[in-house]
């Protein structure tokens, strides 16, 4: 009997014609394409203005992959499966923060697989069932006083709704913080609200303007004095961006009644005339 020695045996694999021991045939993949969402606001909701930037792709229930948009990613299967959807933002404007937005709906589509190609998918997304919105300024009441806002202390300036085309984002109207030479600041404050700390809670604006703005919240606490605190400040901006501010930290930390959204611009580098339009300013919560 002829014993064959482990190194012969070894070699004898390389050699063998197809033989895939050693390198196993790999699976090709069906590729997935994904441009953009699209969004559609309810009336009762305000505005259908979003920026969906990145995506969360799930495989039959199974992660595949955080991407930015446009994308094209892979999905190895051999057979039909669910291809799930859900949008993402960049948090507070960051970039490097991405988070799946619990206020869309995601979207769901049934492939079939097909190796090496790609399949074309338009998710569509909403916002969620159960989405309310305890406050909503689409500066739509024409040039003038805005309402829904008051200065925060003595001397400062109020937001006014403007219908100059080119600073309006979209409808007719958008809101002006404005600072002319001679004012330095200003800090405005949204009606009092009622949040609950138990759900999210999120702040949506479409802003620009020449200096940063500040965003932050004051409450009535329970224990008695009024509190307030600025989250984040945005850069200046030449063209209109959308923002997505989280406010469940601040009211689960900070629990009382009459939430208020506050805006603070204060003018520096340079700037002389001062300026910051806003439009479709709407807290949204469950």
């Amino acid at each position: 009997m002829r014993i064959i020695s482990v190194f012969t045996f070894i070699a004898l694999l390389w050699v063998l014609p197809g033989c895939n021991i050693i390198n196993p045939t790999e699976p090709t993949p069906t590729y997935i394409r994904v441009d953009s969402f699209s969004f559609q606001s309810r009336d009762t909701l305000g505005s259908s203005s979003h920026k969906i930037t990145n995506v969360y792709a799930y495989f039959d229930s199974q992660p595949v992959g955080i991407f930015d948009l446009p994308v094209t990613f892979p999905i190895i299967t051999d057979k039909p499966g669910k291809v799930t959807l859900i949008p993402g933002i960049d948090f507070e404007g960051l970039t490097g923060y991405q988070v799946s937005y619990p206020m869309y709906t995601d979207d769901t589509f049934t492939i079939q697989a097909q190796p090496g190609k790609i399949i074309s998918l338009r998710p569509q997304s909403a916002y969620a069932p159960g989405v309310k919105i305890p406050f909503l300024e689409a500066f739509e009441s024409g040039s003038g006083t805005v309402n829904s806002f008051s200065i925060y202390a003595k001397g400062d300036t109020n937001i006014r709704s403007i219908t100059t085309p080119g600073d309006v984002f979209e409808g007719h109207g958008s809101g002006l913080i404005s600072l002319p030479p001679g004012k330095d600041s200003t800090t405005i404050a949204s009606l009092p609200m009622r949040l609950d700390y138990s759900v999210n809670s999120y702040l949506e604006i479409d802003y620009k303007g020449n200096l940063p703005l500040a965003i932050g919240m004051s409450v009535l606490l329970n224990s008695g004095p009024v509190y307030s605190e600025f989250q984040i400040a945005l850069k200046p901006q030449t063209e209109y961006k959308k923002i997505y501010v989280g406010l469940r930290d601040f009211v689960g930390n900070h629990q009382g009644i009459n939430y208020q959204i506050l805006f603070q611009v204060v003018k520096g580098g340079g700037v002389t005339d001062g300026k910051v339009f806003l439009d479709n300013v709407k807290v949204v919560s469950f």
